[in-house]
């Protein structure tokens, strides 16, 4: 019994990790846990995440859209500058599929970032929050959406902003 609750409190995390994205990163290595060391991909990152981990954006232009849809999960996605870390969809059709930045369904943190496409686009959005299993909490705090049609989507549950 003693040797089963060991092994449970050793691979339970006690503690969150702040990763690191810096576009174009000709070097990135897991687990992303510097600048030097920062992924080239935001997904990348999302996905190795546990819940309470920060993932910190350097200045560039990110063009992939971001899902974590994980349930009892709380993840922050914070731009070192507002001006300079931006989500951009520009490059994705403007009709016939809906494009989300960011498309979650647990508690997050977005703050100094920017989304922007391209003018009169019906199917892009900056964050995207639906169909979570439970109550959650977003928080997005000191962001620009640019020329999005659809700039914030919070399905079944509430929503708090700073």
């Amino acid at each position: 019994m003693f040797s089963a609750i060991l092994i449970f409190l050793l691979n339970v995390p006690g503690y969150s990790t702040i990763r690191y994205v810096k576009a174009g990163n000709s070097t990135p290595t897991y687990p992303y846990t510097s600048w030097a060391t920062a992924s080239d991909s935001i997904q990348k990152v999302v996905d190795i995440c546990i819940s309470g981990d920060t993932i910190m954006i350097g200045s560039g232009v990110y063009t992939e859209c971001v899902k974590s849809e994980r349930v009892n999960f709380s993840l922050s996605i914070i731009g070192t500058d507002v001006d300079s870390c931006i989500f951009d969809l520009s490059s994705y059709p403007p009709e016939g599929g809906s494009f989300k930045s960011i498309r979650t369904s647990h508690n997050i943190v977005v703050k100094n970032l920017s989304f922007t496409t391209t003018i009169q686009i019906n199917d892009h959005w900056g964050v995207f929050v639906g169909h979570p299993s439970n109550t959650i909490n977003t928080n997005i705090v000191e962001c620009n959406f640019k020329t999005l049609m659809k700039v914030f989507w919070i399905h079944y549950n509430r929503r708090n902003f700073e």
